[in-house]
């Protein structure tokens, strides 16, 4: 059976959130619920409709499955554009440059 992480999904929310600097009433006005309702969410683990599911995780960029159970995503996106930033200008124009050929591809492929 594989192992959820040890914070609680209340917690990687209120971390996510903590993250962009959003207060609880600002976030939970993005996603069209009160700061109470998003409060109950941090705080005692209170589920929520899958509706809402899918704003935070669009929200925050994330996957679903990450709120849920704190498993990353096979590719994570925000640990993605971390490294890009790394690089040397020169490299990231080229990367750059190489995802919009790939873009172009995958739109032909349609």
């Amino acid at each position: 059976m594989e192992e959820f992480a040890k914070e609680s999904m209340g917690e990687r929310i209120k971390s996510l959130r903590s993250e962009r600097g959003d207060t609880r009433n600002e976030f939970a006005r993005q996603i069209g619920i009160s700061g109470k309702y998003l409060y109950e969410i941090e705080t005692k683990n209170k589920w929520f409709s899958t509706k809402i599911l899918v704003r935070m995780a669009a929200e925050f960029g994330v996957s679903a499955d990450y709120i849920l159970t704190g498993r990353e995503d096979p590719v994570d996106s925000r640990q993605f554009f971390r490294d890009m930033e790394k690089l040397s200008p020169h490299t990231q124009m080229k990367m750059k440059q190489l995802m919009e050929i790939a873009y172009e591809l995958a739109k032909e492929e349609k």
